[in-house]
């Protein structure tokens, strides 16, 4: 995966990708996050996204597939800023991504679906580009990815990868 763009390459990825019941939950003792805890985030803006280091991390994660890991920075984003805002709520929909991305590798198929059609409906309220991110090209990788779980089986899934402007 070295193709894909870093946009936080100071920080390193965890040991593992969590998945439940493969691995260590990072929460808990054993786990990558346990001495860490949850992450705490401060709030973001479209101004300043390429300064929220913990935005930018957790698109790398994201992109890099450790799901659980993108979805605990989202959802710590989501609530620093607010949960209603434009830059929210593209956090809560990339947090669908994420949590679809858990389900696909549990081979848990109709709840992926129900995510990433859950991220389109939240991708219908933003802006056009949100923190340096074109959202008309996420609702085509999202109803790409959406159509051919309808369609086919989960082997072959097109992956979504997130780019922003920087």
């Amino acid at each position: 995966m070295s193709e894909i763009k870093r946009f936080c390459p100071q920080r390193e990825f965890p040991e593992y990708a969590f998945t439940p019941g493969q691995n260590a939950h990072p929460l808990k003792e054993g786990g990558h996050m346990f001495e860490s805890g949850e992450p705490e985030c401060p709030q973001l803006f479209s101004s300043s996204f390429r300064d929220h280091e913990d935005f930018l991390y957790a698109v790398d994660l994201i992109n890099y597939e450790y799901y659980w890991e993108s979805h605990a920075y989202l959802e710590a984003i989501w609530n620093a800023s607010g949960r209603t805002s434009q830059e929210a709520l593209l956090c809560k929909a990339l947090i669908k991504v994420a949590a679809a991305g858990v389900k696909v590798r549990m081979s848990q198929v109709e709840p992926a679906k129900n995510h990433m059609m859950r991220c389109l409906e939240i991708l219908e309220d933003l802006e056009m580009i949100c923190c340096g991110l074109k959202v008309e090209v996420l609702r085509k990788d999202s109803s790409a990815l959406v159509s051919h779980m309808f369609s086919k089986s989960p082997e072959g899934l097109p992956k979504i990868v997130i780019k922003l402007s920087i």
